[in-house]
């Protein structure tokens, strides 16, 4: 029975094994005609590269045009002075950002040293009517020692 069993798990892992290669073989295939298709499509653009690098204009398809190079020069100079402007105007507003940035802090400054002062008037008044009041207390307490 031992062996028996042995033997049935020799033959599941052979089959096992079986279909495996067959599906690796299968995705060898499939990985073979992709690479043949891209090697294609590479060298077709290989093809168009050196038309255009050569100038032989005649051999490329009909689809792919060639801009005027005047005109592509033209396009990159307005796009550059757009984005040089752009980035002035950036320039602008992070300096007008920073500038109130900066007023704002001074105010914030100045509001919260008006307030600890007002807070330390506040305490010395309070200071001051405790010691008043100490003193009132005191001389009061003297007095009706006295009337006793």
């Amino acid at each position: 029975s031992t062996i028996q069993s042995v033997l049935k798990s020799l033959k599941a892992h052979g089959h096992v094994g079986n279909v495996y290669d067959a599906v690796e073989k299968g995705n060898r295939e499939r990985l073979k005609q992709y690479l043949d298709v891209i090697a294609q499509l590479q060298a077709e653009m290989d093809v168009t590269y050196k038309s255009i690098h050569y100038g032989v204009v005649d051999s490329l398809p009909v689809a792919l045009e060639v801009e005027d190079p005047r005109e592509i020069r033209e396009i990159h100079s307005k796009r550059r002075q757009a984005l040089i402007q752009i980035h002035k105007n950036l320039e602008k507003k992070e300096t007008e950002l920073r500038q109130r940035e900066a007023r704002f802090k001074a105010q914030r400054l100045k509001f919260v040293s008006g307030m600890a002062e007002e807070l330390e008037r506040r305490r010395e008044a309070v200071d001051m009517e405790k010691a008043a009041l100490k003193e009132n207390t005191q001389y009061i307490l003297h007095l009706t020692q006295l009337s006793l």
